[in-house]
């Protein structure tokens, strides 16, 4: 795990900091602060590995080793600090081989998934307007030209049934709110498909950005109309927003808005890791998905019934935190458990499988 960090500390500095110093503009001496500072990191970071490595708090005395090592130009820079430098780890197997396979995940069979009994402590009940909602919500998805793009058809999205999901997760809203709902559901899946396929697999991480971009633009705080849309994501994102904030104050607008752009980001996150063919470290996985499942966005929403009841300090308590975050792992990895198989099978780069 820790040689796994460290790499990922290294991706981060090579390939993550030259396009945020382009995004943000930054001129050369504010490249060479941030530079600074990362080295900084890196000499932290090394240093403390090495004295782990060296004190008898964390090992037992070992005996010298007398056999023949590799050739002295391999070993790299000694001293205390210098292990994150040496030319060796790259290319054993706890650096080098590990390094490799974590970049060279390609679609392989699995085969079916063994689906465990998933334990519903109450009973499930359903909202009384699914069924005027799922033919809404179709009407909606052709409105807005998402059926018309080649990623989605008629029977995929009636085979997706968002209205059902919407009806479970609020069996008590009205039919409009249930509208709504569904549609933040079908949009969020809809970019979700879209983005690995249009932006991943050619590895268009600009384009990904300059849509990211416009899809900001899309849910102006003031209500202001965004800008011509141009594609299905734009357009049902417009309208979603301008459905849903309308009613808002200005603190409610901002907590969803500030939940929607954490979404957005995400969806960059993935296409990273997919452009680098990387699979994330467990604790990356397990903090990111919360998010690229769009938990952010319907906690938010659900959030908005009850502004004016519940306390802010209540949502930002570690205790309720900590529930949030339960909820949001249990959903998730209950829901990549059943598609586990299509995701390894199909597209391996993906970061949701």
């Amino acid at each position: 795990m820790i040689t796994s960090r460290l790499q990922q500390f290294e991706s981060t500095f090579f390939s993550e900091l030259p396009a945020l110093f382009a995004e943000k503009g930054l001129g050369p001496d504010g490249v060479l602060a941030v530079l600074t500072y990362a080295r900084g990191l890196q000499d932290w970071q090394s240093g403390g590995h090495e004295w782990h490595m060296r004190s008898s708090r964390y090992t037992k005395a070992r005996p010298n080793r007398t056999e023949a090592g590799p050739p002295g130009w391999l070993h790299g820079p000694s001293g205390l600090g210098t292990t994150g430098a040496s030319v060796k780890a790259l290319l054993d197997v706890t650096g080098g081989a590990r390094r490799r396979r974590r970049h060279a995940n390609v679609p392989h069979p699995v085969g079916s998934s063994v689906i465990p009994e998933f334990y519903l402590p109450y009973r499930n009940v359903l909202n009384p307007h699914l069924a005027g909602a799922r033919e809404r919500l179709i009407e909606w998805n052709r409105e807005m030209g998402i059926l018309d793009e080649g990623i989605w058809w008629e029977e995929k999205a009636r085979g997706y049934d968002f209205a059902l999901c919407s009806a479970g997760i609020d069996p008590r809203c009205s039919a409009q709110a249930l509208d709504i709902s569904a549609g933040w559901l079908s949009w969020g899946t809809y970019a979700d498909d879209l983005y690995p396929l249009v932006f991943g697999t050619p590895r268009a991480l600009a384009a990904a950005r300059a849509q990211t971009q416009r899809l900001r633009a899309c849910m102006p705080l003031d209500l202001s109309a965004p800008p011509p849309a141009v594609n299905a994501m734009e357009r049902g994102l417009a309208d979603l927003w301008r459905r849903t904030a309308a009613p808002m104050g200005t603190r409610g607008r901002e907590m969803f808005r500030s939940a929607m752009d954490q979404v957005l980001d995400s969806r960059l996150w993935e296409l990273d890791k997919q452009a680098a063919n990387r699979v994330p470290d467990p604790v990356d996985y397990l903090e990111m998905r919360r998010v690229t499942f769009g938990s952010p966005m319907t906690i938010s929403l659900a959030r908005m019934a009850h502004m004016d009841v519940v306390p802010e300090q209540v949502y930002g308590s570690s205790a309720m935190q900590s529930l949030q975050a339960a909820a949001f792992d249990h959903s998730a990895v209950m829901n990549d458990v059943f598609s586990y198989q299509k995701e390894a099978e199909t597209r391996a780069s993906c970061t949701t499988c």
